[in-house]
């Protein structure tokens, strides 16, 4: 029984399903036969009659593979210009086909199918609008200058520089079918690119304001349906209808698109995620910057600069000489010689600009020192993570001024400012977002490393005191300081101390930038980063501070010396670009080490003694642990004490004994030949300590091979007694060379390990 009710409620479950009413399939045209009625002839069409510029919108960039492809095709197969899925499509009015038509035919007779327009420009004087098929033509032209170069006949490339064309009215065809001829829908090889599409979508939303209003569904079922989008390759349809409704990121892609460099570098689910971030200024301030340079390069043709051309131009330096730009310009002059419009030009650089308004862009370009061209190649590289980290820190901003954020559809983030400032301060809130971009722009990679990457993830209304740890960072200090600054005393939550405290008194622990690489190459070894011992904070702290100052040292050194090489013109010279990041490192290290705050780091200064070392015996011990090793380093910086100490010595007065000897032997056979050792040097030893001891608090223990390499031999014996009665660490236990038993040692890395006992490892 229950089998048979479950039976019943299963039928009747599917009766509603068989009673619903059968979806109405229709069948639809394809946009050639869509355009029949508009079409005013087929044509043998001169392809110099061509331009491929379009009245309204922007025709794609011409792809050199995809010509080089084609001209290979027809190399290989001969040419196909008359089958009907080869015609090109171009668009003219109807009283220039009705001219030709009279031209080829005064007495009205009977015309062919395929009217031969040869004498299209004698009769009519202007070119015909291209519509679909321009890398067709280019590949034409290349295969006729091959046949020609071949048969040296001129007269076989006039003759056959012709294809079969439908000639469609231009003043007649509806915007939604121009669009759709115009499109390359089918063609997987050379698909329209997001920017392309999108100024499709503008051309017919300026024909028809009804279009693409109201909901989502609707608006990406219209657009599907009126550029023919549902192809073979998925398009991101759903994020063309989000950035379309957003008024004021569909206003800034329009504008972007019309010129080639932006339609080169739209890319829809990118600007999307962009758009998502709530922080419009960080991106509209570049798009601004660059529109702004095209504008004054290009005047109203904003086709002639394209992506290529924007590239090169943006590896100018920000400081660029006339030097700089005339080697952009003109390789091949030379360097500050005066150069006109007759110059030889970089080679396929600017292509679209003729030999005058090439040269008058190279003008603007020197006279405009502000003209600015940001590397606008980044976005797909750097976009997304640079956005996320810079929304997520405005987010901590917003929490620190405002207890209480809009939550549901998020505003721009400097909105959510306002609570902080005075009525009708809009413009004030705004201000403090720019200043906090300015701040972070050039920086995100100290938001988003493995050291910091933590503090973004822990917002202030969940956090505790530990929040302000954040603080000690240099870009989190500096946007704290900043909003402060601005606000005033606006602060809530955690952050209410900053209230009755001023921000710039927090200290700012600035680690150079060679140090914290150091740091990550450090923690990223195979062998540290799979040891739970060896991969914590902690554990990396204690060889990073050993290596710190020997790293300081070199970075400065190298710097100043090739800087020097330079000046002197020692060395090829550097691109300004080079030489401003060497001075840039240079300078960071030399502020972090001029820093009261970092005095751990030496000098680059401080030059190494030479002449023979003095090294006491009493002091090498065999023993090797971590502990003993730093205390050989500290030891290396008392011998390069004393060594200048024994080349202050009169001629004569002291001789190096050889390590040969046994140690008191030695020791007395010094001081006989020389009596003046015991009263003159060792006298100086309690000096010495003290010495040491103001050395060693202002220089922490350096890597022992930083010094230069000792001789084997030359060492003097100094009592046992001396030099540890002043010293201000506990005597270590002293053998003889005959009693010293060699004890176990454990192996450190060669940095912590003074030159004895690398040459003993050896």
């Amino acid at each position: 029984m229950k089998r048979q009710g479950s039976l019943s409620k299963k039928q009747s479950a599917k009766r509603p399903r068989q009673a619903q009413s059968t979806v109405e399939l229709a069948d639809t045209k394809s946009v050639r036969e869509q355009a029949e009625p508009y079409r005013l002839a087929t044509a043998k069409f001169p392809i110099e009659a061509l331009t491929s510029v379009w009245k309204v919108g922007s025709n794609r960039q011409i792809d050199t593979k995809h010509v080089e492809s084609l001209c290979r095709i027809f190399k290989e197969q001969r040419l196909q210009r008359e089958p009907e899925e080869n015609h090109l499509r171009i668009a003219c009015s109807q009283a220039e086909v009705q001219r030709m038509i009279d031209h080829l035919n005064p007495t009205r007779t009977l015309l062919p199918a395929c009217l031969p327009f040869d004498d299209w420009m004698a009769v009519n004087g202007t070119k015909a609008e291209l519509m679909a098929g321009q890398h067709r033509v280019e590949a034409l032209k290349r295969y006729l200058q091959h046949l020609s170069g071949q048969s040296e006949d001129n007269l076989l490339q006039r003759e056959h520089s012709w294809w079969v064309c439908d000639i469609y009215d231009i003043d007649r065809l509806p915007p939604q079918l121009s669009v759709q001829l115009r499109a390359n829908r089918l063609d997987p090889t050379l698909p329209d690119s997001h920017g392309q599409v999108w100024m499709e979508l503008v051309s017919l939303a300026k024909a028809d304001a009804t279009l693409f209003q109201g909901k989502n569904g609707p608006i990406q079922d219209e657009m599907l349906q009126t550029l023919g989008l549902s192809g073979r390759v998925k398009f991101p349809i759903r994020r063309l209808v989000t950035l379309w409704k957003n008024s004021t990121w569909r206003e800034m892609i329009t504008e972007w698109c019309q010129t080639s460099v932006g339609r080169a570098t739209f890319n829809l689910s990118l600007w999307e995620e962009m758009a998502r971030c709530g922080i419009d200024d960080f991106w509209f301030d570049t798009f601004d910057i660059v529109l702004e340079t095209i504008s004054q390069l290009a005047g109203d043709d904003l086709e002639c600069i394209q992506l290529a051309d924007w590239n090169l131009l943006a590896q100018l330096p920000s400081e660029r000489t006339d030097a700089d730009v005339q080697e952009k310009f003109y390789p091949k002059a030379p360097v500050n010689a005066p150069v006109d419009s007759s110059s030889p030009r970089r080679l396929k650089f600017l292509p679209k600009l003729d030999l005058t308004a090439y040269h008058r862009t190279y003008k603007t370009i020197l006279e405009i020192p502000k003209l600015s061209f940001p590397d606008i190649q980044k976005l797909p590289k750097e976009g997304r993570a640079q956005g996320k980290a810079v929304s997520t820190l405005l987010n901590h901003v917003v929490q620190w001024l405002n207890p209480a954020p809009s939550s549901g559809d998020r505003l721009q983030l400097w909105q959510e400012f306002l609570p902080a400032f005075p009525p009708d301060s809009s413009e004030q809130a705004r201000a403090l977002q720019r200043e906090i971009f300015d701040i972070v722009r050039d920086r995100t990679d100290e938001l988003t490393n493995s050291d910091s990457s933590a503090f973004l993830t822990q917002l202030p209304k969940d956090a505790t005191d530990s929040y302000l740890e954040r603080f000690k960072l240099p870009i989190w200090r500096d946007v704290l300081i900043a909003v402060h600054k601005t606000t005033g005393p606006r602060f809530h939550g955690v952050l209410s101390q900053f209230n009755t405290q001023d921000p710039t008194s927090l200290p700012s622990h600035k680690e150079p930038t060679f140090i914290h690489a150091f740091h990550n190459a450090i923690r990223h070894i195979q062998h540290v980063a799979r040891n739970p011992a060896l991969n914590r904070s902690t554990a990396l702290e204690a060889p990073i501070t050993e290596i710190s100052p020997a790293i300081a040292a070199w970075v400065l050194q190298q710097c100043d010396e090739a800087l020097e090489d330079q000046r002197l013109r020692r060395t090829p010279p550097w691109p300004l670009s080079v030489r401003e990041l060497v001075a840039c490192q240079r300078e960071e290290l030399g502020r972090v080490v001029s820093s009261p705050t970092n005095a751990e780091l030496p000098s680059h200064t401080s030059s190494s003694p030479t002449g023979p070392s003095v090294r006491s015996t009493s002091q090498r011990s065999e023993r090797y642990d971590g502990e003993s090793a730093i205390e050989n380093s500290h030891e290396d910086l008392t011998e390069e004490l004393a060594q200048q100490l024994v080349q202050d010595l009169p001629p004569g007065s002291a001789r190096p004994v050889s390590s040969d000897e046994p140690g008191e032997a030695a020791h007395q056979k010094s001081t006989e030949e020389n009596p003046r050792l015991e009263s003159s040097f060792l006298d100086t030893l309690p000096d010495l300590a003290e010495m040491k001891k103001r050395h060693r608090q202002a220089h922490p223990a350096r890597p022992a091979n930083s010094h230069p390499p000792r001789p084997s031999q030359g060492v003097f014996k100094v009592p046992q007694g001396e030099s540890r009665k002043e010293s201000p660490r506990a005597p270590a236990p002293v053998l003889s060379a005959k009693s010293r038993a060699p004890a176990a040692k454990t192996k450190l890395p060669s940095w912590m390990r003074s030159p004895a006992a690398q040459a003993g490892s050896k």
